[in-house]
């Protein structure tokens, strides 16, 4: 199996627990979805554990599961370490600027994630800055939605001046009114 989809079933944290065991020995699945199960940080936790050790998987979609800062700064720390992973949603949790910043050093390291959804986080103006930060030298990304998290003005210019040096990114997806995009 290369696709597991199993969103909105209702999980908890001793499944996603589980399936965090069952991910650190797996190697064949590509593509994994767990969006709206609520699964919180102790299920995050050991996702994050899995996937610094996992060698195969390419998607993870964790949209919707509350998950908070522990569980955001420690899949941040697995980015580091995971060398194939293209595509990480985090869209809807409790993360913030103590998952954030973390997150944005790992876009320093991480040199195969392409997408990164961080949408409806409630991002706040220092974490903003430091993906800015973060995509000024980031070579790989090449989508980032960042839409229902309100961008402040120096957050909106730090960004912009990121944008001009960053080379990678296509698709920078910000407001959530008209789905307008940056880029």
């Amino acid at each position: 199996m290369k696709c597991l989809d199993l969103s909105s079933k209702h999980l908890c944290n001793v499944a996603g627990q589980g399936i965090a065991i069952a991910l650190c020995n797996n190697n064949t699945l590509t593509n994994l979805n767990l969006e709206g199960n609520y699964l919180s940080d102790e299920a995050g936790t050991a996702l994050a554990m899995a996937l610094s050790k996992n060698i195969t998987l390419k998607c993870l979609n964790l949209k919707n599961n509350e998950l908070g800062n522990k569980a955001g700064a420690l899949i941040a720390e697995a980015l580091c370490k995971n060398a194939t992973l293209t595509n990480l949603c985090l869209g809807d949790n409790n993360l913030g600027e103590l998952a954030i910043k973390p997150l944005a050093k790992a876009l320093y390291k991480n040199i195969t994630l392409t997408h990164l959804d961080l949408s409806n986080i409630r991002l706040n103006e220092s974490a903003i800055k430091a993906l800015a930060d973060a995509l000024s030298k980031n070579i790989t990304l090449t989508n980032l939605d960042l839409s229902w998290n309100e961008l402040g003005e120096s957050a909106g210019k730090a960004l912009a001046e990121a944008l001009g040096k960053n080379t990678s990114l296509i698709d920078l997806i910000h407001n959530p009114h008209m789905n307008d995009r940056i880029l």
